[in-house]
This record gives structure tokens, C-alpha cells and sequence, in this order.
């Protein structure tokens, strides 16, 4: 007679379970990064009654229901601070909290502390990577991220410069799809950011030729011509 009663009690806590769930899930629809939970119910194992016959199972009822956390990829949201981040597809940021222990979160809603220290909205330091006179080692060890205040990261001159490109063997010289151009940016002493246009022009079959050319509003001395390169 009591297992009448407890079959029908599981069934009120699982479904009391499944409610608290959708309510969290409800309660945090703006918590940034959040990652929503999904109910899952199994019955108990049931008794055998008299004989071997599937008609004499009685069930005894639900199990707990388990709550199961979906790391599906949810909206990406413009906004307006300066730190923030988000990831698109799989992984987690690191972050680190008073203990030194590392954590994983997919909320990106970053800030600095006074000290330049990239942090979370709870105060956990953001790990990864900072970069020495300009150079990135994403094979050394992770450390807090710091953003230098008031400081000035010298410029990296560009010193050379690559172009990939497929060139139309179709093409005429002087005539149809015999000109190709593409940008290239450089950068100058001063961190000054120019675009340079890369022309390549057809001259007989299977052969280019291309110069690379400035704005004259680039130039302390304007040049009439394109700054001529060996082929």
C-alpha cells in the first residue's frame, strides 16, 4: 500500500525539480553568458509480480530529475564596453579567483582594475597571453592579462610584406584581365598606417611584371611615379 503512495510522490518531486529548473533558467535570461539547463526524467527499475510476463511489471515510479547543462552557442550582443569579448563556437574564457584557482567561464564582460588588470564583473583576473616587445608565445604558460595604462607601445616598422595571389593565365598582355592590383598595408617609424597598391601587369604568356605604388599625400617628397620594384 505505501508503494502506491511513493510512486505517486516521486512523480510530484521530479516534476517540482523540472519547475525549479525552468524557473533558474527563466530567472537568468539577461545573466551574460549564461548556459541553460534541460530536464531529464528516467523511470525506476520496476518489481516482477507473479510469472515472467511483461504484462506482470509494475513500475515504482520516476527517478531524480537531472538537470543538464546545454553549451549550444547563444546570440552574440554588440555593446558598448570597451573590454568586452565573446566566443563564437566552443571554448571557455580562463579566469582565475582569489585562491588561484583557474575557472572557466563564457561570460565576457570585462573590465580593468586600477592597476590595468583584466578582470570579470566578480573580480576574477582574466588569464591568457601578453605580448613581449610586440611578440605573442601562446606555448608559454598563461598569466593575468595587464593592459598598460598611459602607456605607449612603441611601432614595429614593417620591414616585409607578402602577397598571395592567382593570377588570370587567361589574360591578355595590355588587354583583358591583363592588370590585376591589391592593397597592402604597411606601417611606418612614426606607427603611421599606409596603403600601398601592388599592381601586376601581364607582359607574354606566364609572365607578370608589378610595381608597388604610394599616395603622394604619404610622401614627405611626392614622386610623380610608382615606387619601382625588381620583378
Amino acid at each position: 500500500m505505501f508503494t502506491v503512495f511513493n510512486t505517486a510522490l516521486s512523480g510530484l518531486s521530479a516534476n517540482s525539480t523540472a519547475i525549479d529548473i525552468v524557473g533558474n533558467n527563466l530567472a537568468n535570461l539577461n545573466t551574460t553568458g549564461y548556459k541553460a539547463d534541460t530536464v531529464e526524467f528516467q523511470d525506476l527499475m520496476c518489481q516482477q509480480l507473479a510469472g515472467a510476463s511483461a504484462t506482470g511489471q509494475v513500475g515504482l515510479g520516476v527517478g531524480s530529475a537531472d538537470s543538464v547543462k546545454q553549451f549550444t552557442q547563444g546570440s552574440i550582443t554588440q555593446t558598448t564596453g570597451s573590454f568586452d569579448a565573446a566566443i563564437q563556437g566552443s571554448g571557455f574564457f580562463v579566469v582565475k579567483d582569489s585562491n588561484q584557482q583557474l575557472l572557466y567561464t563564457r561570460a565576457g564582460n570585462f573590465t580593468l582594475d586600477p592597476t590595468g588588470h583584466l578582470q570579470t564583473a566578480t573580480g576574477q583576473s582574466v588569464e591568457g597571453w601578453n605580448s613581449v616587445g610586440g611578440v605573442l608565445n601562446s606555448n608559454a604558460a598563461v598569466s593575468d592579462i595587464v593592459v598598460p595604462l598611459n602607456g605607449v607601445t612603441p611601432a614595429r616598422v614593417t620591414t616585409t610584406m607578402t602577397a598571395t595571389v592567382n593570377l588570370n593565365a587567361s589574360g591578355t598582355a595590355a588587354g583583358t584581365n591583363g592588370t590585376y592590383s591589391a592593397p597592402i598595408q604597411v606601417v611606418d617609424a612614426q606607427g603611421g598606417s599606409h596603403t600601398l597598391t601592388m599592381t601586376f601587369t601581364k607582359t607574354a604568356a606566364n609572365q607578370w611584371d608589378y610595381d608597388i605604388s604610394i599616395p603622394d599625400a604619404d610622401l614627405t617628397t611626392p614622386s610623380a611615379t610608382p615606387w619601382p620594384m625588381a620583378p
